[in-house]
């Protein structure tokens, strides 16, 4: 498996370039975008006031062609059947203090949960209030197992002009939704790229040792 021998010697500005060489500028910084950063998070989206007022097409962005994204490696069968049922719960507007305790559950197991949450992300209808709200769920679920990356969320406001259905906003969040899945490809294909997008090294050293270590042994290192 070559990606996961790059992942084992490339050396961080090797990793940069590659995030780089994606097309998506967003993604070159090894910082992101912070929830402190709401001008930058648009601006690299198209969103921000410097923006052209043209109206944007939400149908532009087909998220029904991203294939679903499998468990990762080193997930269990039972803990993907557990994650993708704490997704189910997380999203049920019904579910009250389980549908938090299956967000906790998520954030808790990190990385593996990050293709379930987005599986279900990218089928979710913007231009719908529980869809919006669904989706604001699954970007702040993300936010906190990536540490604090961050590419901002759109929200209804009937009184200042801004319906659920807005066409710009909802075609900021289907943009959303397009980065977050085009991030995960790049760090699911290279280790490298979560342990620097999640910023590992500082947050779980451990953490990072024991996933060079995983993939290293699957690389047959």
């Amino acid at each position: 498996m070559d990606f996961i021998r790059c992942a084992r010697t490339c050396p961080r500005i090797r990793i940069l370039s590659f995030i780089g060489a994606c097309g998506l500028g967003l993604l070159a910084s090894a910082s992101g975008c912070s929830s402190g950063s709401r001008a930058s998070g648009e601006h690299a989206l198209g969103g921000g006031q410097g923006s052209s007022p043209k109206v944007k097409d939400p149908s532009d962005i087909d998220l029904t062609a991203i294939i679903d994204f499998g468990p990762t490696p080193d997930t269990t069968f039972q803990e993907w059947t557990e994650i993708q049922d704490s997704v189910v719960w997380m999203l049920d507007r019904e579910a009250g203090a389980a549908g938090r305790r299956a967000q906790l559950f998520l954030i808790e197991h990190k990385r593996k949960s990050v293709p379930a949450i987005l599986n279900a992300f990218k089928k979710l209808d913007f231009a719908a209030e529980d869809g919006r709200k669904a989706g604001d769920l699954c970007q702040s679920t993300l936010k906190y197992i990536w540490n604090g990356t961050n590419f901002d969320w759109r929200y209804p406001d009937a009184a200042a002009g801004k319906p659920v259905t807005d066409p710009n906003d909802v075609w900021f969040c289907k943009r959303v939704t397009e980065v977050w899945c085009s991030l995960w490809k790049q760090a699911e294909a290279n280790i490298e790229v979560w342990i620097l997008r999640a910023r590992l090294e500082e947050k779980d050293p451990d953490e990072a040792k024991r996933l060079r270590k995983f993939f290293g042994k699957l690389a047959g290192g």
